[in-house]
């Protein structure tokens, strides 16, 4: 591509532009007030660049058209490429080297670009890792630039999480698995519970091998019982609602575990154990052991726990638990 000239700069009307046309676009979620307060008091400072004839494509500058329409303006100051003059490889890289120079690239706007180089101007993988990873400041490596690739598959109620940095990207990765109307679904299931990054990807996965195994849809899991109720009931704070969403999931993904764990626990009780004391089968239930422990503060709490767990060595509900493993 030859340099840039200014004399093709004329103000085009914003009627004319193909705003819904995303081809060189790498914005997601932008941020407008601080361009729009600065182009309010000044203007446009650099004009925008537009591929086309009669209807022009964005090549850079999509923030600025959009507060220009914020702003009721008819027209903008464009510099205009006929497509024969500039490719879309060579008005993708501009867009994206003028954007790197403006600002910092969320994980999105960083999918869209590293999508848009390998998928539209058919850069081999490698060379993208190399030459455009370290400036969106990653590292190279295969893995994650899977997981950025799926990131395009994202709803956008899913991509607004990975933007406010509420979700990691491993599991935003596994959400763009899943079908966009499922991804729906999920996200009104799960929005307003309270799930940190390893009990969301635990759920993930308990919900994708319960609707292969079963061969349903999440719209019909998440709409019989308990999940149902639990959506409606108005009493549950979000910490409790999210325990019994898990709950309810492990029980539909390990019937037979969570039947074994409901009649350890309802055992266990016979033992009246301290609240200090726990008492823990092995994982699974895989395994000959139980697991005690137990907190003391004094000499006096000790020999207390002590006395407990003899009563308990010799009663008929522990050697019920241990025939359980």
């Amino acid at each position: 591509m030859k340099e840039i000239s200014t004399q093709n700069i004329k103000p085009i009307l914003i009627k004319d532009i193909n705003i819904e046309d995303d081809s060189f676009r790498m914005t997601f979620s932008p941020d407008l007030d601080r361009l729009k307060s600065s182009m309010e008091e000044v203007g446009l400072l650099n004009p925008v660049i537009l591929r086309g004839k009669d209807r022009f494509q964005i090549v850079t500058g999509y923030r600025r058209i959009l507060v220009a329409q914020i702003l009721k303006w008819e027209k903008i100051k464009a510099r205009i490429f006929i497509p024969d003059k500039l490719s879309f490889e060579e008005g993708f890289k501009l867009n994206f080297y003028e954007n790197l120079g403006t600002r910092d690239f969320n994980l999105i706007e960083s999918a869209m670009a590293v999508s848009g180089f390998i998928n539209r101007c058919k850069k081999e993988k490698e060379l993208v890792q190399k030459k455009i990873f370290p400036l969106l400041g990653f590292q190279s490596g295969s893995k994650i630039l899977q997981q950025l690739l799926s990131l395009i598959w994202l709803v956008d109620e899913w991509k607004m999480l990975v933007v406010k940095k509420e979700i990691s990207l491993p599991n935003a990765a596994k959400v763009s698995s899943f079908t966009p109307k499922d991804q729906r679904i999920l996200f009104k299931a799960v929005s307003d519970l309270k799930l940190g990054e390893n009990k969301l990807r635990q759920c993930l996965e308990m919900i994708d091998e319960i609707c292969r195994r079963d061969e349903i849809s999440f719209e019909q899991l998440f709409t019989s019982s308990p999940f149902t109720q639990l959506a409606q009931d108005e009493k549950l704070n979000i910490t409790e609602k999210t325990e019994l969403f898990r709950k309810a999931l492990k029980a539909r993904r390990y019937p037979e575990f969570t039947r074994q764990e409901e009649k350890f626990q309802k055992t266990r009780k016979k033992l009246t154990l301290p609240p200090s004391v726990r008492l823990e089968p092995p994982e699974f239930f895989e395994g000959d052991k139980l697991k005690v422990t137990f907190k003391f503060r004094s000499p006096e709490e000790l020999r207390s726990i002590l006395e407990k767990l003899e009563i308990a060595a010799y009663s008929e509900a522990l050697k019920s638990l241990l025939e359980m493993l």
